[in-house]
């Protein structure tokens, strides 16, 4: 079987769903509806081969050549198939299987997850913050209040905002090179390849607004990259068999 790529995203992921269907048999798109179906089969790596379900369809996992998470976590949204009682549980179990599944995987993960999240890192808002004070790049403050962050923003505050998205070593935006600098470093600093980085300005003094594992990919120059990159790591990973 020809490999191809996965796209695991919520149902209601709208630009996930064009991203697959523009780059037409190279990108499947799983949503958690697919981890209810039967022929699901997890092996540990060299103890014989898993099984996926994508759409409704087996596929054994060597076929994969790279996968894309979208979603942090499943949640009981995710779940309007299961009944109601059940969902907050099933949503944890799946989360936990999906975990599993992915670190199972001998092919790249675009960012690879963690204990936390299955996108990445779980950064809250004040340890991005934290995060760019340590690399020096100035950031809007933030006040700690009950249970949540909020940010403290000057007077007349400056609606020229400016968002890179790195991809990889590469980045999508135009902005002043200390900004993509500065975007690069938090990539590197959370261990993510994709990851969207907003300041509150133009220039190399902007400072740190916020930063999304999510990027836009209805974007077409972050959609472009992001197959390009999946494709790179695939090829140097010798998993890109024959990918429509």
């Amino acid at each position: 079987m020809n490999s191809f790529f996965v796209v695991i995203a919520r149902r209601d992921d709208a630009a996930a769903a064009r991203f697959a269907a523009g780059a037409g048999s190279l990108v499947r798109m799983m949503t958690p509806a697919d981890l209810s179906q039967r022929g699901w089969s997890l092996h540990l790596p060299g103890t014989g081969p898993s099984t996926a379900v994508i759409a409704g369809e087996p596929v054994a996992s060597r076929t994969i050549a790279g996968v894309l998470t979208r979603l942090p976590a499943v949640t009981e949204h995710d779940l309007p198939h299961i009944i109601a009682a059940d969902r907050a549980y099933v949503a944890v179990e799946m989360t936990a299987f999906l975990l599993a599944w992915l670190t199972s995987l001998p092919c790249p993960l675009v960012n690879r997850p963690s204990a936390q999240c299955l996108s990445g890192p779980h950064w809250r808002e004040a340890q991005w913050i934290r995060a760019a004070s340590r690399l020096g790049i100035p950031a809007v403050p933030a006040m700690l209040g009950t249970g949540q962050t909020r940010r403290v923003h000057d007077d007349g505050e400056n609606e020229r905002t400016t968002i890179i998205v790195v991809i990889g070593r590469q980045h999508v935006g135009t902005a002043d090179p200390v900004l993509v600098a500065h975007a690069h470093a938090l990539a590197d600093a959370a261990g993510v390849e994709l990851l969207s980085v907003r300041f509150d300005g133009e220039g190399p003094s902007a400072r740190f607004v916020a930063a999304s594992m999510w990027p836009d990919l209805d974007d077409a120059g972050v959609s472009d990259a992001v197959l390009r990159l999946m494709r790179s790591r695939a090829a140097a990973h010798g998993d890109l068999r024959e990918a429509g």
